[in-house]
């Protein structure tokens, strides 16, 4: 489809997108385990991103 439309790309960019779709990096694979672990503690604070202030008076 590229060299159709005369769209110039090198053999080993398309080998090496094609070898990360097909195998994920170790983060990307520890990113999609610590996301259920994130929506958990997420939601069990309200869904706020930080703690609960209190006043001091």
């Amino acid at each position: 489809m590229l060299t159709e439309r005369d769209c110039k790309i090198a053999r080993s960019t398309y080998y090496a997108h094609h070898k990360r779709r097909a195998m994920p990096s170790a983060r990307t694979v520890r990113d999609a385990e610590l996301k259920d672990q994130i929506s958990k503690v997420f939601d069990a604070n309200y869904r706020v991103y930080r703690a609960r202030r209190y006043d001091a008076s």
